[in-house]
């Protein structure tokens, strides 16, 4: 697999997530109306937040304060409205296959270990180790193979060592 083909892998799944979230959301909205105002109201005050930095700079941060905490009163509101409903909070959340670069493959510039996976799987399976790999691996391990004799070279049996 080449990078173009990798970067569209996980383009596919930030795609997924964003889609399965988006599935989520209307399934609430449409169970429980009131998650959807409270959503509209939280997005209106955090547009009111930046016209309030536009409008009147010197007072900005008083009004930022009283809407910040409008903000969190309503997202309390939110979380007890899901609880009644017996619905995780996260729920309502992009749950991305990879929490740390949120499905892009990166962090910041640098490749996220699950890109880095990505790119041994991709080896794996065009040097066709991955048969070995299923065949050959830790799970498949077996001690009895080796000797439970005592070996003077190693200082213990074989197996022990192992």
């Amino acid at each position: 697999m080449n990078s173009r083909e990798l970067k569209l892998v996980f383009q596919k799944r930030r795609d997924k997530a964003q889609h399965d979230f988006d599935e989520r959301k209307v399934e609430i909205y449409e169970a429980i109306p009131k998650i959807r105002d409270i959503d509209t109201q939280i997005r209106k005050l955090g547009l009111s937040i930046a016209m309030a930095v536009i409008k009147n700079p010197e007072n900005a941060e008083l009004e930022m304060k009283a809407i910040e905490m409008e903000i969190n009163m309503l997202k309390e509101d939110r979380f007890v409205t899901l609880t009644e409903h017996n619905i995780p909070e996260n729920y309502l959340k992009i749950h991305y296959a990879c929490e740390i670069c949120e499905d892009t493959g990166f962090v910041g510039s640098k490749q996220c270990t699950c890109y880095k996976k990505e790119l041994i799987k991709s080896s794996y399976e065009h040097s066709n180790i991955t048969d070995v790999l299923n065949r050959e691996n830790f799970d498949t391990f077996d001690l009895n193979v080796f000797s439970d004799e005592y070996n003077d070279e190693i200082k213990n049996s074989p197996r022990k060592h192992m």
